[in-house]
């Protein structure tokens, strides 16, 4: 008789634990059946839950980060928040942009605080985290424009002496690439071109012209604060070495392209130097009568605006001047600015290479 290999009788206490055994070992795999897969981890953010960013762009520097501890493929949706409807954002990479670019003068977010507040979702496909980001815009002046006849400029004056000019004006395009200085007093002109602005800070090289004298060349580094002044350094010799300082003019917004005759000031008196400027922006000029440098020429081109600012581009062509050395191809920078009356003022800065004319024109 074979005997049995447990006792038929076991202690209750001991079955117990057997039994239990068992249930272990079957919920660890070891019955077979058992479910093995890993349980899903939701992603992570990784990035802020703020930004400032300039007004007038769409794009606003922010883009949503997270990280998932499975590997999965992260993406990202715009989920709510109070001004969810002013953005749209980029799944696969995050980057969130305004749909319209904002205005800080009339801000469209929900409390009108230019603080607009938006929920972003990042999804594995199976779990997903929740993150409200504030978009903050930030007012940007306007640089381009006018910078009025009262700035300064201490430089030398080639002879170890120093001239100190006290009616320095400038014109600054829309996009950031011209900048023309002038004095009428001491007949200087600065012909700039920025290459380079960051921040507020900027880096020029100049021509400078001199009344009939040839052009010296300087380069520039300064501040532009922006709607409100310039200063810098000037580095060369002469007429370009020194220091200026320049203040915005917020009352140059008067268009140009319309009928008006006007007398150039060349500083020292009016040169009935007069031109028309009609309704599209062309110039003419057919004076044949007096003695001045101007009074023979003939002028004729157009004043362009450039877009985006309140200036326009000069392109003119004099001939058949009192003086030789004035004839030729003219570009530069023009501008209106409304003092006591609409269009008091144009703002006129043009070079040829050896000979500028520059100042304020005033209406005939």
């Amino acid at each position: 008789m074979i005997q049995p290999l447990l006792p038929s009788r076991l202690p209750p206490l001991f079955m117990m634990f057997l039994v239990f055994f068992i249930l272990v070992m079957q919920g660890c795999g070891g019955g077979g059946g058992g479910n093995n897969e890993p349980r899903n981890t939701a992603p992570s953010f990784t990035s802020g839950t703020g930004i400032s960013m300039a007004e007038g762009i769409t794009a606003t520097g922010y883009t949503a980060a997270a990280t998932d501890t499975d590997g999965d493929t992260v993406t990202f949706s715009l989920s709510g928040g109070a001004d969810q409807e002013a953005f749209n954002i980029e799944s696969d990479s995050g980057v969130l942009n305004f749909i319209n670019a904002p205005d800080f003068e009339t801000p469209t977010d929900s409390d009108g605080d230019n603080i607009y507040a938006v929920e972003i979702t990042a999804t594995d496909g199976a779990a997903s985290v929740v993150q409200t980001v504030s978009v903050t815009v930030v007012y940007v002046a306007d640089y381009a424009g006018y910078y009025n006849n009262t700035g300064s400029a201490s430089v030398e004056n080639g002879m170890g002496g120093t001239i100190l000019v006290n009616d320095l004006q400038a014109m600054v395009n829309g996009d950031g690439t011209r900048i023309i200085m002038m004095s009428t007093v001491n007949k200087l002109l600065y012909d700039g071109t920025i290459s380079n602005i960051s921040g507020n800070d900027f880096t020029a090289n100049f021509s400078i012209y001199t009344d009939g004298e040839n052009p010296v060349t300087a380069s520039a580094s300064g501040t532009i604060t922006a709607g409100s002044s310039i200063t810098g350094t000037l580095t060369g010799t002469g007429v370009g070495s020194g220091t200026f300082s320049l203040l915005y003019a917020t009352t140059n917004d008067q268009a140009a392209a319309v009928t008006r005759t006007w007398l150039g000031f060349d500083g020292v008196g009016f040169d009935q130097f007069g031109f028309i400027i009609d309704g599209t922006g062309n110039l003419a000029h057919d004076r044949t009568a007096g003695s001045t440098l101007f009074d023979t020429c003939k002028m004729n081109g157009t004043v362009v605006p450039v877009s985006g600012t309140r200036l326009y581009h000069v392109d003119v062509a004099l001939t058949d001047c009192n003086a030789p050395i004035v004839d030729g191809d003219y570009t530069g920078l023009t501008t209106t600015r409304d003092e006591s009356v609409t269009d008091d003022r144009l703002v006129f800065a043009v070079s040829n290479g050896t000979y500028t004319l520059s100042g304020e024109f005033n209406p005939d």
